[in-house]
């Protein structure tokens, strides 16, 4: 997954997509069939449907990275990077972001009406490397 925030090219745009849609799969299972439910999907497609250009590419990452805060998604991408990560190896990019910096960046990025997916994308990402394994915010370690 981690690879997938940094590089820029046809291939990230198809990957990003089949994530997405993996997501809207998991997130449909996990929530039924409802009107908020019809609303994110309909978002979803919307989401899916952004051009292959610079614009489309950081929504769709800051879209994927809002998901990690759904359990069930940050589980699912926690054992698609454990397939490619050591027994003994750190804590998965997923698990991370959705335990220790999706808590602190989120609420502002939610505050400010979801309006600037870059800075939220960039925010979470530098915590997330460069401050990789400190507590972040002023809650106990999860």
């Amino acid at each position: 997954m981690k690879e997938l925030m940094f590089r820029e090219d046809a291939r990230v745009h198809r990957e990003l997509d089949r994530h997405l849609r993996g997501v809207r799969e998991i997130v449909s299972r996990r929530y039924g069939d409802s009107q908020p439910m019809r609303q994110v999907m309909l978002e979803m497609d919307t989401t899916l449907a952004f051009p292959q250009d610079r614009a489309g590419l950081v929504c769709k990452r800051a879209a994927l990275l809002f998901a990690l805060r759904e359990p069930e998604v940050a589980k699912y991408f926690d054992d698609l990077d454990g397939q490619t990560r050591k027994s003994d190896g750190p804590r998965g990019f997923a698990l991370d972001m959705a335990k220790r910096v999706l808590p602190l960046t989120s609420p502002l990025f939610m505050r400010n009406g979801c309006q600037a997916p870059d800075a939220f994308l960039i925010l979470s990402l530098i915590l997330s490397q460069m401050w990789q394994g400190e507590q972040l915010g002023c809650w106990h370690a999860r």
